[in-house]
Formats: C-alpha cells, sequence, structure tokens
C-alpha cells in the first residue's frame, strides 16, 4: 500500500485528472443519500462505524478520514486512507484473538 501511495497519491497526470473533477457538495451527498467513502469525501463526519456502534467497533480506535473538496482526488484519497484504517483496526482485533497451544 505504501508503494502504491507513492506512486499515485502526488502524480503530477493523476492530481491533475482528478482534482476538481466530478465535485460532489456535502449538501448534495446527504440529499442524494450517498454514503460511505464517497460521502466522507464530501467533508461530512459521518461514519455507521462510529455513529451506531454496530458489532464490535466500539472496542477499536480508528480515524474516520475526511475530503475537502468531494472531487474525484478526495474519493480516491479517502479510500486510501480507509484501508490504512482497516489495517489500525485488524491489528487491534488480532491482538485480542487468544494464541492457540
Amino acid at each position: 500500500m505504501d508503494e502504491f501511495d507513492r506512486l499515485l497519491s502526488s502524480n503530477e497526470i493523476l492530481m491533475a485528472r482528478t482534482q476538481g473533477v466530478g465535485l460532489l457538495g456535502a449538501d448534495l451527498a446527504v440529499n442524494a443519500g450517498v454514503t460511505g467513502p464517497m460521502l466522507r469525501a464530501s467533508g461530512v463526519n459521518y461514519d455507521i462505524r462510529k455513529v451506531d456502534s454496530y458489532g464490535i467497533y466500539n472496542r477499536f480506535n480508528f480515524r474516520v478520514p475526511l475530503g475537502d473538496h468531494g472531487d474525484v482526488y478526495d474519493r480516491y484519497m479517502v479510500r486510501l486512507l480507509e484501508m490504512r484504517e482497516s489495517l489500525t483496526i485488524l491489528r487491534q482485533a488480532l491482538k485480542d484473538i487468544p494464541l492457540a497451544r
């Protein structure tokens, strides 16, 4: 994932083709019923794992990445950051699994 991030996130071609493209503002995202990473890329701080604490998510510490502009680049970055947060959650979960003897 680090290699993928280094290759793409600051790539001037990717940035030129995705920044300012496909803008989805917070109000439109909410009114259109957009959820998940696309909603958060629009800057709306709503993650059902934090709001509803379903399952065992309340046991884990993790960030909810948010975008600033709601463009394609923000959607890419939010997804990339969410993959990193998923690894953080997995590491915490693995610590609670007892070792077989």
